[in-house]
């Protein structure tokens, strides 16, 4: 991991099936900023969890972008293909990977690990305000985080997307991010205008998408509202990103 002290923006990408489609960020940013953009992928196993912590906690003013699960206190780590399966033999647990499931990777009690950095977690909740972990990384040292609310990028059918929307707006929400992180990368934006170029890119797909004939375009329109809406920054809003 030498490399990544070379890099101004750090991905933490955790394996999950479920996010594969945020692989079309990683790779938009390493085509466009090369040796400036490193990531870390996140494997099914603890050591790869602990060494990613250990490389990141010396490092300082870093752009940390953590894409995965998580909740309002807690960036998950990674999991298998049956790792939400509660009904599972304790030894396999250990031996098959599939199984395999790390909830508790960057907590309220690890967030120091961000000190004198800025995160941005794509990662659902992490916008919370009270005992969270964007709260708990600005009082731990963070310069900021920047946080989203709850992004429906998995069907459920206690909730309003249908399985082809879900799907269209995980599309939506990839070119939205890999546009504006790159775009206030390579001009120095602030935070501030980080957050404000995600809205107006949020803003323009929406027209374009009213504009078609796409089923469940309103709910779509509804969602990335409150996608763009829902995102809060921690700390200092003003610093800008180095390159």
């Amino acid at each position: 991991m030498m490399k990544l002290h070379k890099s101004d923006i750090i991905c933490i990408y955790p394996h999950d099936r479920t996010t594969f489609f945020l692989r079309r960020i990683i790779n938009h940013l390493k085509i466009n900023l090369g040796d400036k953009f490193y990531y870390i992928n996140l494997k099914l196993n603890d050591r790869s969890h602990d060494d990613c912590i250990a490389a990141i906690e010396p490092l300082e003013d870093k752009l940390i972008l953590f894409l995965g699960h998580g909740r309002s206190d807690e960036l998950f780590g990674s999991c298998g293909d049956e790792g939400d399966n509660l009904f599972v033999n304790p030894i396999l647990l250990l031996e098959e990977k599939k199984y395999y499931n790390r909830k508790n990777f960057i907590g309220k009690e690890n967030a120091a690990i961000f000190k004198n950095k800025i995160v941005f977690s794509l990662s659902c909740n992490s916008n919370v305000i009270k005992n969270s972990i964007g709260e708990a990384s600005v009082a731990q040292g963070a310069r900021a985080f920047i946080g989203f609310g709850d992004i429906q990028t998995d069907f459920d059918f206690d909730k309003d997307l249908s399985k082809m929307e879900v799907a269209i707006f995980k599309g939506i929400v990839v070119r939205i991010i890999k546009i504006s992180v790159l775009q206030s990368y390579l001009y120095s934006y602030t935070l501030e205008n980080l957050v404000n170029l995600i809205k107006v890119q949020t803003n323009k797909e929406v027209y374009k998408l009213l504009l078609t004939n796409t089923r469940g375009k309103n709910k779509l329109a509804k969602e990335l509202y409150n996608f763009k809406n829902e995102i809060l920054i921690f700390g200092d809003t003003q610093i800008r990103l180095k390159n």
